[in-house]
């Protein structure tokens, strides 16, 4: 049984970046833990908060939620001169 990983500083939310992290002062093996997902290059999501939604009540809610979920994934890792245009800003 892998043992249980260290606390995650309470200044990190649900969903952060990597480099937020690592300013932070969390270690990488920290970061590649199991108990953080990696939807996407630079951003980690705690297990616990991935799957709280309650189910979806139909195909298109599940796909808006979806979209939604990688939206806030991607903002992670924007920097200041990056931004959401189109869809993805509305």
């Amino acid at each position: 049984m892998p043992p249980t990983p260290s606390p995650l500083p309470n200044e990190l939310e649900a969903q952060f970046s990597v480099s937020r992290a690592r300013g932070l002062g969390v270690t990488p093996s920290r970061l590649r833990a199991s108990d953080l997902e990696r939807p996407r290059r630079g951003v980690r999501v705690r297990a616990s908060d991935a799957n709280r939604d309650p189910a979806p009540q139909n195909d298109f809610e599940a796909h808006e939620r979806h979209e939604l979920r990688r939206i806030a994934h991607v903002a992670q890792i924007l920097n200041e001169r990056q931004f959401f245009s189109h869809r993805s800003a509305a």
